[in-house]
């Protein structure tokens, strides 16, 4: 077979494992109905269908026919859209690139729809698919081209197996079957074909080729306002010199202007969308939101278990080390790489939410992939050259997928999601294919819960009489009420309260305190829209200038273990039902002066505890 059949065939394979993801997963059944997805496609129901663009009062109650949790983004401080304070309209914070993108396949199901007995509104199941296969589609296009690229550098093995760990070892899997309707994998996909397009312009310059560039980095900059920097791709491909440079554009000026207006083109229709709802050409729709240049998180976005990048992608480690031979394999790409990667590193984990919250890792890594794809294929070509290197680089490229695509498989079955995670969390659902207590417990907790231990001392029972000495001034209420077995917490506790302040004379770091307590919160209480603003049972270890000595409390969220026998890290419960609840806490070894233990309740909701046990265990 010649490479071109060998090419398309792998194309093909890639897109029947993210196509057997989705339907595993079935992403569709709510892709475009809730969060950032539904904020970056709603451009398209709203302004083809429901004609309701600055208001979006009709796109809210569709969507709400689907799914009855999502509520008026104008309810949210970082909402999906917010209302202009001049104007009156409600304007959609994200830009319309991704929308543009896909309207191809909007229009593809808005057709569909009335064929097969769908709902013309924009959010029946058929545009759902269709927006599903729409991503698969950009993210194979964007495979196509990268391979091609890789082909040109690198022998077919090492390009193949590149093309296979970019795609099935990393979070483009999960973003491109599971949580797809985001504006990554389809960045990744333009991103591929700006490298390629660029490496063609370089070799002849033409007006199509020029205008194709221009076109990329204008749909990945509309798409993503801060990925403007992509220009720096065409500008520093085969860097050579500044004077050179600048020498190579005043000789081809007349393509540098063709791209230039073609870069411009795609924004027009987000300045028409701006002008109409707020009077200006300009708009930032993240109220609320800014980047902290002075202040950028690198080390947490790229290590963190907590949705950092390399935690969940750890083949991407191969790409790093890479970067060493990247010259010596790829040389008009390596100026690119290490002036763009720095560049995209710094900006990304400026922002505040520099974790991303969910995305299986950092998601505007993914944005980086095709650069970063020529140095892990560089190190590829270096390990080869060792006598069992093709075996070595097979074996890791298999294991790491393995591992990737379970954990996306874990997702499904709610056992896995990376935000807020952590070391101790990550390695108790390692290989599990149920959850458990303790995976429910280290989620919250972020600490190893241990299996064999033995009782030291009870440190307080409820069944013993109340020493109030050992309870906080603000949890009179709670004294009295523990000493009747129940624990009754009303909207008019404070958010903070103190149930029990612990004394090192019987604590040693090492050590592990364990607290058991029944819970139940009653009818009535109102919906948690997440787990995070349910009540946090914590214990906090402070040091001897009372200063926190970790940088979180060690506690879970109780109402977790009320009716979710499956223990799924999703569940918010059930009311009117009590249930057990048991965890371990470690002591640690620092000069830990004292701790409490306390319930954080930011919503003030009402529900109860009774038989309340702390004991020390070794």
């Amino acid at each position: 077979m010649d490479k071109l059949k060998l090419s398309n065939g792998l194309i093909l394979a890639l897109g029947l494992f993210f196509i057997f993801g989705l339907v595993i997963f079935k992403h569709w059944e709510r892709n475009i109905l809730m969060g950032d997805s539904w904020g970056y496609y709603s451009y398209l129901p709203s302004t083809f269908i429901h004609k309701d663009v600055g208001d979006y009062t009709k796109s809210v109650k569709i969507t709400q026919k689907y799914n009855r949790d999502f509520v008026d983004p104008l309810q949210d401080k970082y909402g999906l859209y917010h209302t202009h304070p001049r104007s009156g309209k409600n304007i959609i914070k994200y830009t319309s690139g991704l929308a543009i993108l896909l309207s191809p396949f909007f229009f593809i199901a808005h057709f569909l729809a009335s064929m097969f007995g769908y709902e013309n509104d924009g959010f029946s199941e058929i545009y759902r698919i269709c927006m599903a296969f729409g991503i698969i589609i950009w993210v194979l296009l964007g495979l196509h081209f990268l391979l091609k690229l890789l082909l040109e550098y690198f022998s077919m093995s090492v390009a193949f197996l590149t093309i296979i760990g970019i795609s099935l070892c990393t979070n483009l899997y999960y973003n491109t079957a599971f949580n797809s309707i985001m504006s990554h994998a389809v960045l990744f996909s333009l991103y591929s074909m700006l490298l390629y397009a660029t490496f063609l312009f370089y070799q002849k310059p033409t007006f199509y080729k020029s205008l194709i560039i221009g076109l990329l980095c204008g749909f990945i900059s509309l798409t993503r306002m801060t990925e403007i920097y992509c220009i720096l791709i065409p500008i520093l491909w085969g860097f050579d010199g500044i004077k050179e440079r600048i020498s190579y554009f005043l000789s081809n000026y007349t393509y540098l202007l063709i791209t230039s207006v073609f870069f411009v083109l795609p924004f027009t229709f987000q300045f028409y969308y701006w002008k109409q709802l707020t009077g200006d050409f300009i708009f930032n729709g993240y109220i609320g939101e800014s980047f902290h240049f002075l202040n950028p998180q690198i080390i947490y976005g790229l290590f963190d278990f907590d949705n950092g990048w390399l935690p969940w992608s750890p083949i991407m480690i191969a790409a790093l080390i890479g970067l060493y031979f990247l010259k010596k394999h790829v040389p008009p790409i390596f100026f690119i790489t290490i002036i763009l990667l720095p560049l995209h590193i710094y900006v990304i984990y400026s922002w505040w939410c520099y974790n991303y919250i969910n995305g299986f890792g950092s998601r505007p890594m993914i944005h980086m992939y095709p650069i970063l794809s020529f140095s892990m294929g560089a190190l590829i070509c270096e390990i080869f050259k060792f006598k069992f290197g093709k075996f070595i680089t097979i074996l890791l490229i298999f294991c790491t997928g393995a591992l990737n695509i379970f954990q996306n498989y874990q997702v499904s079955k709610g056992l896995l999601i990376t935000n807020y995670s952590s070391p101790a969390y990550y390695f108790h659902m390692l290989g599990a294919l149920k959850s458990n207590s303790s995976i429910l417990i280290a989620r919250s907790s972020k600490e190893f819960q241990p299996k064999n231990t033995h009782l030291v001392t009870k440190i307080f029972s409820a069944e013993n009489e109340v020493d109030t000495s050992n309870i906080a001034k603000n949890s009179e209420l709670l004294a009295s009420s523990i000493s009747q077995k129940e624990v009754r917490l009303s909207e008019n506790t404070e958010q903070s309260v103190i149930i029990y302040n612990f004394t090192n004379e019987v604590l040693e770091g090492g050590d592990f305190v364990k607290l058991n307590f029944k819970t139940m919160y009653p009818k009535g209480t109102p919906n948690f829209g997440a787990i995070w603003e349910t009540p946090f049972i914590y214990v906090q270890w402070r040091n001897i200038d009372n200063k926190n000595i970790r940088n979180y409390d060690s506690g879970i969220y109780p109402f977790q273990f009320v009716g979710n026998p499956d223990f799924s890290i999703y569940s918010h419960g059930l009311p009117d039902v009590w249930g057990d609840v048991s965890f371990y806490v470690k002591i640690p070894k620092s000069e830990m002066k004292t701790g409490v233990l306390g319930i954080w309740n930011p919503n003030k909701t009402k529900f109860y505890i009774k038989d309340l046990n702390i004991e020390l265990h070794k």
